[in-house]
């Protein structure tokens, strides 16, 4: 977790944007800086939840890297579809891992 957290300067240095995931239960959230995103869901239920949700980004969004294992999520008509464990989260990287040669100076 501690990883993950220092991979994500934008959850500290960005600004933040709450997304609709369909469930009071789910928090979804998009940090953006620097021209990039992180995208995390988190799953405050005790079953097992599935959602959709579109993370507002455009085209880098069409595909999200998982910050911690290999659970990449892809766009199915604009929106990304996925299944959270019972307390579950995942924690995405917007567009692709070359973030660092996109980021900006401001």
């Amino acid at each position: 977790m501690i990883r993950m957290r220092k991979e994500a300067p934008e959850i500290g240095w960005g600004t933040f944007e709450v997304l609709d995931c369909g469930d009071t239960g789910v928090l979804g959230m998009r940090y953006d800086w620097r021209d990039n995103a992180v995208v995390i869901i988190h799953n405050f239920h005790d079953k097992p939840v599935e959602i959709t949700f579109d993370a507002g980004i455009g085209g880098d969004g069409d595909i999200l890297i998982d910050i911690a294992d290999a659970t990449n999520s892809r766009t199915r008509a604009g929106k990304h579809h996925m299944v959270l464990d019972p307390y579950g989260y995942r924690w995405y990287r917007a567009g692709g891992l070359d973030y660092l040669l996109k980021r900006s100076d401001v």
